[in-house]
């Protein structure tokens, strides 16, 4: 009986105060993330060598990191490409991780494609300096560019920032 009492005890004191812990070290963290960007230059799906620091100047920006193996990923992928939600693909970015582009355009492919642009990390490199430990993340991106918002879903106030006006 005392180590039930126990336990629970532990595991109040856990749940009422990790997150606070969480959310302090989110905001330490996130002015380490993405400091290279705007220095950063990609390929997109085309071939074209695309500058995130022209991108951003017209921000705020959602980088959606991905791969087309991960099941969580090609929901989030289905969703965006969905005509029901009105999104400016003109600042959405889906970075793609690791992948070579013949896959990247078949998976693609499957969707009746909207005009976002597709970056190939085929090094991981904007994938290591933004600090993705999971996928998908969606990071939102200031016009300054700094992190505004990190995390493996997107909050329904930024469907609403992102939204097109028609």
């Amino acid at each position: 009986m005392i180590r039930v009492r126990l336990f629970l005890i532990v595991l109040v004191f856990y749940l009422l105060f990790c997150p606070f812990v969480w959310s302090q070290s989110f905001e330490a963290q996130k002015d380490e993330m993405c400091r290279n960007l705007e220095g950063f230059k990609l390929q997109d799906i085309s071939g074209k060598e695309v500058s995130l620091k022209e991108i951003i100047r017209n921000g705020p920006v959602l980088l959606v990191f991905w791969a087309s193996w991960c099941p969580a990923c090609r929901q989030g992928i289905a969703r965006l490409m969905s005509p029901d939600l009105k999104i400016d693909t003109s600042r959405v970015v889906l970075v793609n991780i690791r992948e070579k582009k013949e896959k990247v355009e078949a998976f693609l492919s499957k969707f009746n494609r909207k005009p976002f642009t597709v970056l190939l990390d085929s090094q991981g490199a904007l994938t290591s300096d933004c600090r993705v430990t999971g996928i998908p993340a969606y990071i939102v991106i200031d016009r300054d560019g700094k992190v505004e918002f990190t995390g493996h879903y997107l909050p329904e106030k930024y469907k609403e920032a992102f939204k097109t006006e028609d």
